[in-house]
């Protein structure tokens, strides 16, 4: 069985937002301006921008002589000289970005890069060591969080169809755990707070039975709502 999209990149919100900026006249209008400031002080920057980091850091260190043949020349103290770092900035505040976009403003106006990335994790297939069949991993960062998995699961469980040998979830199993843990729920709520206190302290009732069942938080609260909605139908 050929295994389809073998690798695939799942990127957080900031690459898709990225791509409607890049799209958006009023923000290439504002880059436009960007780059017509500096211009103007005799430090261009290409329409297409710089083609290595090193020409950029030429570029910056002829801003800052600039900068200082300003400040030589003039009768003022502190005259007004633009910098490029407030610019980014400005652009920031225009568009309502928080500051993390500031490294993709950088990079798209002076080394021309499109796209912001930042991969929440990735999914690929490989040869296993043990047998011939393909298995299924998944890559994560340091910045990769829990929920980020949660929330992208059934992105990973289409992948999973893919492979040789693979066995859809048992419901009636998992149902009956399901109730267990619904069952466990309610026995907990039949106690009063100050009983419920001195038994478990200040956890939640989710907390509690994440940690019975091995599970998160999040995921019991899953289970409760869908054995509740099930319940009244």
């Amino acid at each position: 069985m050929k295994i389809k999209n073998k690798n695939r990149i799942i990127y957080d919100e900031r690459y898709y937002k990225s791509q409607f900026l890049l799209r958006k006249q009023e923000f290439q209008d504002a880059i436009l301006n960007f780059k017509r400031i500096f211009s103007g002080l005799g430090c261009q920057i290409p329409d297409k921008s710089f083609s290595s980091l090193s020409e950029f850091r030429k570029w910056n260190k002829e801003l800052a002589r600039k900068h200082i043949e300003t400040l030589r020349k003039s009768p003022i103290t502190e005259p007004y000289f633009p910098k490029w770092k407030d610019e980014i900035n400005k652009i920031l505040r225009q568009f309502n970005l928080d500051d993390g976009y500031f490294i993709f403003v950088w990079l798209h106006i002076f080394l021309g890069v499109n796209s912001y990335q930042r991969p929440l994790f990735e999914i690929y297939t490989q040869k296993s060591s043990d047998s011939d069949e393909n298995e299924l991993l998944l890559k994560i960062y340091p910045h990769t969080r829990r929920e980020d998995i949660d929330i992208n699961w059934p992105i990973i469980k289409q992948a999973q169809k893919t492979l040789l040998n693979y066995k859809a979830r048992d419901k009636s199993i998992y149902f009956e755990k399901d109730l267990k843990i619904y069952n466990e729920y309610l026995e907990i709520k039949k106690f009063p707070l100050g009983e419920r206190f001195q038994k478990y302290g200040e956890r939640d009732i989710y907390e509690i039975l994440a940690e019975n069942n091995d599970l998160t938080s999040s995921g019991i609260e899953k289970i409760i709502k869908r054995i509740k909605d099930l319940l009244l139908k």
